[in-house]
């Protein structure tokens, strides 16, 4: 599970994944004090307890969440991702190393804001593309 400084700042920035969040037990959160941790069924009682918690922190979706965004059809997903990957103007190097992704959830969280919000990481912000 990828807790670096980047992944965080990806996935705080991805206010379209946030607003899917359906706050489960094993979900990795980074809260404002600058702690990541899973959540437990306490962590989860105590959050809706007070609901402005949940403004406090914010959902690292894990590898095979992001892949379950964008799962309809694993054969067209698959196809898409490996051209979304190969694909980028600089010849013999890939999306990931032009964007300087580090794991495979900076990856998949990068192709399902491209697939689903055409939006690209670039200078630490999701910007939309054409």
């Amino acid at each position: 599970m990828d807790t670096s400084r980047q992944y965080i700042d990806m996935c705080i920035k991805a206010e379209e994944i946030q607003k899917r969040w359906g706050v489960l037990p094993g979900d990795y959160v980074w809260d404002r004090i600058d702690l990541v941790f899973p959540l437990s069924h306490n962590n989860i009682t105590y959050i809706f307890k007070d609901p402005r918690l949940l403004d406090m922190i914010f959902w690292l979706p894990r590898q095979d969440q992001l892949q379950d965004i964008i799962s309809e059809n694993w054969q067209v997903v698959w196809g898409d991702f490996h051209l979304w990957i190969q694909d980028y103007d600089v010849p013999g190097t890939t999306r990931v190393d032009v964007l300087g992704l580090t794991s495979m959830e900076q990856v998949w969280l990068t192709f399902v804001m491209y697939e689903l919000y055409k939006k690209e990481w670039r200078t630490g912000e999701w910007k939309g593309i054409q």
